[in-house]
């Protein structure tokens, strides 16, 4: 199992990859930087989901999967939340292109 959810685990982070690398390619003011800052933003989060969103007997009492699971969402959603904000601020401060 934690072959199949560190594999995951790359294939999302590669995802993640690929967007901000198209968004810099393409976009690079307008959406660009906001997806690179949100990929920082999922790499803390996933960093500090240990921690922070499964508790000590969740190790013990859950399935890895689940636990694999929920770090994964917190992580993603904590990513998209802050390249929406990054974009928000970039487009407020008028460093965001018409697309």
């Amino acid at each position: 199992m934690r072959f199949i959810t560190g594999l995951l685990f790359i294939l999302n982070s590669l995802l993640w990859v690929a967007g901000t690398i198209g968004g810099l390619a393409l976009f690079i003011e307008s959406i660009g930087f906001p997806i690179l800052i949100g990929f920082l933003g999922y790499l803390i989060a996933w960093k500090i989901s240990g921690e922070s969103v499964t508790s000590a007997s969740d190790y013990f009492f859950q399935p890895e999967w689940n636990i694999f699971a929920t770090k994964i969402k917190w992580s993603n959603s904590t990513g998209l939340m802050t390249t929406t904000v990054a974009y928000i601020i970039f487009s407020v401060l008028g460093w965001t292109s018409s697309l």
